[in-house]
């Protein structure tokens, strides 16, 4: 019997990358509010998938896994979003419309 239990992250984005002139990154930052010491923690990176000229939305499972040891700590660090958009070339377009971090459902 499989049974769902919500151990694991997953980041969400919406985001514009029409080819090879464009790029779009998305990472998940913390920082320990005691030592300043930085953490990347997720990221997002359109390259990672094909190229369209409509906005397209894309999720992935943190790296970290299901079941990891990782939990979010508000009381010693803090969290944001670093967001890059690259235009490399004339024909590029790079953009982003939203974006969202939320709980996911691990196989027991």
């Amino acid at each position: 019997m499989l049974a769902l239990a919500l151990d694991g992250w997953k980041m969400t984005a919406r985001y514009l990358d029409n080819g090879p002139d464009a790029r779009v990154t998305i990472r998940l930052r913390e920082m320990n509010l005691d030592t300043g010491e930085f953490t990347n923690i997720f990221k997002i990176d359109s390259d990672d998938y094909a190229a369209d000229e409509l906005y397209q939305t894309q999720n992935k499972d943190f790296e970290l896994g299901c079941f990891s040891s990782y939990s979010f700590d508000f009381s010693n660090h803090a969290y944001y979003v670093v967001v890059k958009l690259e235009k490399t070339g004339l024909a590029g377009r790079a953009g982003i419309s939203a974006m969202r971090i939320e709980p996911t459902n691990c196989l027991l």
